[in-house]
């Protein structure tokens, strides 16, 4: 079977992995901002 690149499987399973990243996207900024130090 031919893939898409990036794609897995089952698609939605990505889709909702990314969307769940977009959800927290600048929460997971501010926590890699915090551990780094203000650089």
């Amino acid at each position: 079977m031919i893939q898409e690149q990036g794609m897995s499987e089952d698609g939605r399973r990505l889709d909702r992995a990314t969307e769940a990243f977009v959800a927290h996207r600048n929460l997971l900024f501010t926590v890699a901002y915090e551990m780094l130090g203000s650089a």
